[in-house]
């Protein structure tokens, strides 16, 4: 890593520190909102069009530790706190704009200025959206849009976070429709959600 890469992400990673979050050992910074939601950012870095530039693109991401635990539970893995996340997006996704975001730093120009745009849409979006989804219904909304989400773990996601919100109706409809979608596949991402549906059902069932 450059020295000039170095630094500008030094730089971010303090002032995020600063307005809260924390750098966790996997290198993403992150902060709990309200009692059961973590909400992430990942510093994503490339090459800009010119040699001396570097470009970061920030992923904005949220995760609730009650539908963590429920699938991780179902499914007999570990739990872990951090991933995978229930919502993932570019933060130019949360922006009026509704468009990839990449921030550009030169090494020949000051980038104090590209680093307070970085910080101030961390602010203005990214913040009032992880406060949004730490409720659990706006959450499992945002777990339904396609570029906030992945279409691999949604389908887990979603039916655990309505049972979770008491929609028990909502939970078992999607495990039918998905399930339905699944019913000509024999490949292993089928046959877990299969195995996932009947854990979750039990749990339905208990609860009732």
């Amino acid at each position: 890593m450059s020295d000039f890469k170095k630094n500008i992400l030094k730089k971010v990673q303090k002032k995020l520190e600063e307005s809260g979050f924390k750098k966790s050992s996997l290198g993403l910074s992150y902060r709990f909102f309200g009692a059961d939601l973590i909400g992430t950012i990942s510093l994503s870095t490339g090459k800009g069009l010119r040699a001396d530039e570097l470009a970061i693109w920030p992923m904005i991401g949220a995760r609730n530790q009650k539908i963590g635990r429920l699938v991780s539970d179902i499914k007999g893995q570990k739990f872990n706190k951090f991933y995978p996340l229930h919502a993932c997006t570019n933060i130019g996704y949360l922006m009026p704009e509704n468009k990839w975001k990449t921030f550009i730093f030169c090494e020949i120009n000051p980038c104090e200025k590209t680093i307070r745009e970085l910080l101030d849409s961390v602010e203005r979006y990214a913040v009032p959206f992880m406060w949004r989804v730490a409720q659990l219904d706006e959450l499992v909304k945002a777990i339904g849009v396609e570029r906030i989400s992945n279409p691999e773990t949604r389908i887990y996601h979603i039916p655990a976070g309505l049972f979770l919100l008491g929609d028990i109706e909502g939970s078992k409809s999607f495990l039918d429709e998905t399930l339905e979608m699944f019913s000509s596949r024999k490949n292993p991402a089928s046959e877990n959600f299969r195995l996932f549906a009947v854990g979750l059902r039990q749990k339905i069932e208990k609860s009732q």
